[in-house]
């Protein structure tokens, strides 16, 4: 396992050629996408062939879905796993039979608004996000149903999608190196930013993910909420 934010997990090949990256970026250099390294992705990628990199999808999870992640995994978004995702949570009894049949009705699919977002399971990576960057995962933290429910449902909806689940944050273990659905993960603003940006601990170091496959339950390292260590180390993060 790679870990971005730890260059003792990175092999020997991929910390030098990030050492010599970093050696010629600029030394006024102040954010991670001011690096500008779009070409020297495919080396990175080729590098971290056979390998996987530590990434974080930050949810919202009931009960029942924390037991589903561990078990199998993270799901691409879809139609489908929006309709299961409100079914199971009305089996569950944590969501009314009314409020189940709006929430059907109400989410980015049912009404035509999922451009852009079908196919895919968005994580980042650089854990110094969740400290330099935290109040951009509040919502993902604290809505239930991610913003392919809430935001299509309206504001009258959002104290009542608080009102469910518990803040979540998935560490997986991602293959970066292989296509999903015969196209590359989208990594912004890229793979090689990401190194380098950790390797001279530039205050924004980290990126968003696009993953277009599901992530198997077997790369799921653990689900961190409130209370939990893991979670517990960046306090700016939504408590509850």
């Amino acid at each position: 396992m790679i870990d971005p934010d730890d260059v003792a997990t990175w092999p020997d090949d991929l910390r030098e050629y990030v050492d010599e990256l970093s050696a010629s970026a600029p030394d006024d250099i102040e954010y991670t996408a001011d690096l500008r390294l779009l070409d020297e992705a495919k080396s990175i990628l080729a590098m971290l062939d056979g390998a996987v990199v530590r990434a974080y999808h930050c949810t919202r999870l009931l009960p029942h879905e924390v037991v589903a992640v561990r078990q199998s995994g993270l799901k691409a978004l879809s139609g489908n796993l929006m309709a299961g995702r409100i079914g199971d949570a009305l089996l569950a009894g944590s969501i009314s039979q009314a409020e189940s049949i709006e929430l059907l009705n109400g989410h980015v699919f049912a009404r035509g608004m999922a451009e852009n977002r079908e196919g895919r399971v968005c994580l980042v990576a650089g854990r110094t996000m969740f400290d330099s960057h935290s109040s951009g995962f509040n919502d993902l933290l604290s809505i239930w149903g991610g913003e392919a429910i809430y935001s299509a449902m309206g504001e009258r909806w959002e104290p009542r999608l608080r009102d469910l689940g518990t803040a979540s944050i998935v560490a997986v273990d991602l293959d970066l190196a292989h296509t999903g659905k015969n196209r590359h993960h989208l990594v912004f603003p890229g793979i090689a930013e990401l190194f380098v940006g950790c390797a001279l601990q530039l205050e924004d170091r980290g990126v968003e993910i696009h993953y277009f496959a599901d992530v198997p339950g077997g790369r799921v390292v653990g689900v961190w909420q409130p209370g939990h260590a893991e979670y517990d180390r960046h306090p700016e993060l939504p408590r509850e």
